[in-house]
């Protein structure tokens, strides 16, 4: 079973894993546990949504519909958890950096 989404195991396993550390659960048992879920449901989906239709030559409009949703839905996910994660300067203070060049 494994062997039929080893091919999607190896592309998602990294991208999720990257995200997950840019959330609170990084380092921590509970991130590893969602970035293990996340990678599997993952796999499966563009498996049986991506692989098997290339395979196949199957490509009906649905099938690309589906897909274009959810590379958008995680396209969107990964730019809000990037942003989330930058620091915002202290606008408060008041001190602006000045460059001596």
């Amino acid at each position: 079973m494994v062997g039929r989404w080893s091919y999607a195991l190896y592309l998602w396993h990294w991208v999720v894993w990257v995200l997950v550390q840019q959330t609170p659960l990084a380092d921590s048992p509970a991130g590893v546990l969602v970035a293990l879920t996340l990678t599997a449901l993952l796999s499966v989906a563009s498996h049986y949504l991506l692989e098997l239709p290339l395979l196949r030559r199957d490509w009906r409009w649905s099938t690309i519909a589906l897909t274009v949703t959810i590379v958008s839905a995680l396209l969107a996910a990964s730019s809000l958890l990037t942003l989330a994660s930058v620091p915002l300067p202290d606008s408060g203070t008041g001190d602006v950096l000045v460059s001596t060049h």
